[in-house]
C-alpha cells in the first residue's frame, strides 16, 4: 500500500492471514485508524438507538443531496 508522502512498514505477520484485531493494531501504528473521540461514540450510539425505518429515511435524505461544488471538487480543492 502506497501513501503519498508516507512509507508503510510491512505487516506484522506477513506469513499468515491476520485477524481483524491485528489488522486494526497494524493500521493504528501506522497512523491510518485511530480510537472514535467520545463524541464519536455517543453519534455512533444515537444512530445505533435509531429505528430501521429512521436510518433508511436518513440514508435517503443524504444520498439525495446534491452538492455545488461537487464534494469531488472540493477535496481536490482542499489537496492543493
Amino acid at each position: 500500500m502506497t501513501i503519498p508522502g508516507k512509507k508503510l512498514s510491512a505487516s506484522p505477520v506477513p506469513d499468515k492471514p491476520l485477524d481483524l484485531a491485528q489488522i486494526l493494531a497494524w493500521l493504528k501504528a501506522e497512523g491510518l485508524v485511530r480510537d472514535p473521540t467520545p463524541e464519536e461514540r455517543r453519534l455512533a450510539a444515537e444512530w445505533d438507538a435509531l429505528p430501521e425505518e429512521g436510518k433508511q429515511d436518513h440514508i435517503r435524505l443524504m444520498q439525495s443531496l446534491v452538492l455545488d461544488p461537487p464534494l469531488s471538487q472540493i477535496i481536490i480543492e482542499n489537496r492543493r
